[in-house]
């Protein structure tokens, strides 16, 4: 069983029509030499959140962020960086745990880096036309406040 312990820390709030950043800091028990640190930022007008997502090891394959309403791993929308090609897909995992790539890539990088400092920038819309996505709504963006 794979668990984690999160915090949240440098919460910003301007006011509600500016952005919304949040931090968050994910120690994972089940890789104790690896570590993540994600961060994101909502645009309220152009209705997306871009994702920055640091990590370590630098002998990482890949990086999978998931989203889910239901707190588990099948049937969870995904976006995962592959960290050789420097490549991210936007996926789904079945019942199976199975990953597939969705027809429509909705998770967009723009940014990377596998030097010193080792990240990824990606972004996405609240809602795509994807059946498969999970919808980003205001409860969701405003859970770890």
């Amino acid at each position: 069983m794979r668990s984690g312990r999160w915090s949240t820390e440098n919460k910003i709030f301007k006011n509600y029509y500016d952005n919304y950043e949040q931090v968050i800091w994910i120690n994972s028990s089940f890789a104790k030499s690896s570590s993540l640190k994600m961060r994101w930022t909502v645009d309220w007008t152009e209705q997306l959140v871009e994702f920055t997502v640091y990590f370590s090891p630098s002998n990482l394959s890949a990086v999978l962020i998931g989203f889910s309403d239901h707190g588990k791993f099948a049937g969870s929308d995904f976006c995962i960086y592959q960290v050789k090609s420097r490549k991210l897909t936007d996926g789904w995992l079945d019942s199976n745990l199975v990953l597939h790539k969705d027809i429509k890539q909705d998770c967009h990088l723009f940014g990377t880096r596998t030097s010193v400092k080792q990240f990824f920038q990606f972004q996405r819309k609240f809602s795509t036309c994807d059946p498969r996505d999970f919808r980003f709504d205001v409860n969701l963006l405003f859970k770890f406040l």
